[in-house]
């Protein structure tokens, strides 16, 4: 056997005996594109809007943005009612107690839990480190209607928390989308919604974890979710907009 053909040989045996890559599993591409009767523009009073929680009390809605600190209540025109100065930073996330006394956020970069009253006054923090890259950690925070709280870790890993109190009782990983944005509890089914931003994607989950039913919508970006008298509501964080839909079924 001449050189040539041994060095062949030895390749094509190598290339035989190494591992094949794992293949990526595409996402689904037979989901409903979800389209949004109306977008609102929020920007420049509240840009790169990040979080978003209906206010049952009052029937507004509340939004965070990571490039202020202040938590901004509007209605559904988009105009500002009433702003609460807060001292959090990179603020991702935003949930409202159904009886409007106490509001959570979530600040990013600093991994941590943040309780306002509704005067502005910090009640109290808790540190959540789970995030591999501080650039990938809190993005998102809803509660149900016995104030369980459950926190996004926006990727490595995904994560769903859930704490009592300042306890953390279970956290699961979710596999559904590639990264998570935004949550918010369904009261009609006990559920929660999660919107992910790179998989321009909404999901409906049960606090378990089980997966109920998947969208897709239009655009990336979106970063905060809720329901609210009937409709669907998504904040941009690129352009700034409030987009509503229809509630999908």
């Amino acid at each position: 056997m001449n050189k040539s053909l041994l060095f062949l040989v030895c390749i094509c045996c190598l290339r035989g005996c190494s591992r094949p890559e794992a293949a990526l599993e595409p996402e689904s591409t037979d989901l409903t594109v979800l389209q949004p009767i109306a977008a609102i523009d929020l920007a420049p009073n509240i840009p790169e809007p990040s979080g978003l929680a209906f206010n049952r009390k009052n029937n507004t809605l509340m939004v965070v943005s990571d490039a202020k600190s202040d938590i901004f209540e509007i209605d559904f025109s988009g105009s500002i009612k009433n702003k609460i100065a807060t001292t959090s930073t990179d603020l991702e996330g935003v949930a409202i107690t159904q009886n409007g006394d106490t509001l959570y956020v979530v600040e990013e970069r600093n991994q941590r839990v943040v309780s306002y009253a509704q005067n502005g006054q910090r009640l109290n923090s808790i540190t959540v480190r789970v995030a591999t890259s501080d650039n990938s950690a809190l993005e998102g925070i809803a509660i149900d209607n016995r104030r369980h709280l459950f926190v996004l870790n926006e990727k490595s890993p995904r994560l769903l928390l859930e704490f009592v109190g300042s306890a953390e009782v279970s956290r699961k990983e979710i596999t559904a989308v590639k990264d998570l944005s935004g949550i918010c509890y369904d009261e009609s089914n006990d559920g929660l919604w999660i919107i992910s931003d790179e998989s321009q994607k909404i999901i409906s989950i049960s606090k378990t974890g089980i997966l109920l039913g998947e969208w897709l919508v239009p655009f990336d970006k979106g970063e905060g979710i809720a329901f609210a008298n009937g409709k669907m509501y998504i904040v941009n964080d690129d352009d700034g907009k409030l987009y509503v839909f229809d509630v999908p079924s």
